[in-house]
């Protein structure tokens, strides 16, 4: 299995099901850059796996991520001819032809640009899981129903 380039972000596989956990409790899971490079690492990974069935990506108890870590992005000096590593993670989670489950628990700040062929991209403050589950859903033409 593959292992994390990032120490705040942890991969574990149990009976099909890869798990990304981010795991950052003192700054409430706020994302920093090698954080969001990780997370697309094993989504990628785990989509060419054969073992892997499902991809559920969870944060601490009671936190899934406050959003972004402002000071992290501020003082990251990689090369921005590579781009940005929270579109690699949105690429990612687009490109997947397998299932993605958010288990969210707590805090969570997270805004997504879901775009469908078909239609513009859209913006919205919702649930995450919410969002990836029905993005899912319309890819594979499936009913989604919000609660």
């Amino acid at each position: 299995m593959l292992d994390s380039s990032n120490a705040n972000i942890e991969y574990s596989l149990d009976a099909g099901v890869f798990v990304l956990k981010i795991n950052r409790p003192e700054k409430k899971n706020a994302l920093l850059p090698g954080m969001y490079s990780a997370l697309a690492e094993g989504l990628r990974w785990a989509d060419n796996a054969d073992d892997v069935r499902v991809t559920l990506i969870r944060g601490v108890d009671n936190c899934f991520t406050s959003g972004n870590d402002v000071n992290g992005f501020v003082s990251n000096d990689s090369d921005s001819s590579q781009g940005r590593p929270s579109q690699d993670l949105m690429h990612a989670l687009n490109d997947s032809k397998k299932p993605i489950v958010a288990a969210i628990s707590g805090l969570v700040n997270a805004s997504l640009k879901l775009a469908h062929p078909r239609r513009r991209a859209r913006s919205s403050m919702m649930n995450w899981s919410s969002s990836i589950a029905c993005y899912r859903h319309q890819r594979r033409r499936l009913l989604c129903r919000h609660s």
